[in-house]
């Protein structure tokens, strides 16, 4: 599915973030900081360049889970680059299904960091 629970919403003492992949699809993670004045559609399509985002985490990849097998979620854990300074953030997911890219789909959170 492409639904993104994100809970708690991340403040500037938040220093991991656990991800957690419960479809069959494989996901991605980039909690970034959006440059000002930048949409999350021009901070995709430049990848971050010019200013529009700066990363504060490492890209996390998590692959689909295995349900003919009986697998359980797969997860993985993010480091946050400190400090987090006030400004706008976004989590999603970048990679295109057949439906079209995930952060399209609901894999999107957008808060702002004071």
């Amino acid at each position: 599915g492409y639904t993104w629970e994100v809970s708690p919403t991340p403040t500037a003492e938040t220093i991991l973030v656990n991800f957690k992949n419960e479809s069959k699809e494989p996901h991605a993670l980039i909690f970034a900081r959006l440059g000002e004045g930048y949409t999350v559609d021009e901070a995709v399509e430049l990848e971050g360049g010019k200013g529009s985002a700066t990363e504060v985490s490492g890209r996390t990849f998590v692959p689909p889970v295995n349900h003919d097998t009986g697998g359980g979620p797969s997860v993985e854990i993010a480091d946050v680059t400190k400090p987090l300074s006030p400004g706008d953030y976004v989590m999603l997911c970048p990679l295109a299904g057949k439906d079209g890219p995930h952060y399209k789909l609901g894999q999107l959170a957008k808060f702002a960091i004071e």
